[in-house]
């Protein structure tokens, strides 16, 4: 995408994070999120629970956890 001058926006990000967790790419998928976070897009709640979800079925439960202090803060930040 990159080289032909294109950024991912939401959705790309969105779709990547949802291949990540069908094929158990928990790592990569919290890297996208990561990614989406520091580019300052609009990382929606479906974006975490997809996250979140697919740590604790890769048996990454503190990491599960991790996401959702992460939604937890944001919401009280608001």
């Amino acid at each position: 995408m990159r080289e032909a001058k294109l950024e991912p926006d939401v959705i790309s990000y969105n779709v990547g994070i949802s291949v990540c967790a069908n094929g158990g790419q928990w790592q990569e998928a919290l890297s996208m999120l990561r990614t989406m976070r520091l580019r300052k897009l609009d990382v929606n709640f479906m974006v975490y629970g997809t996250a979140a979800s697919m740590c604790e079925q890769g048996g990454q439960g503190s990491q599960a956890l991790s996401v959702f202090k992460e939604v937890r803060d944001l919401v009280a930040g608001e």
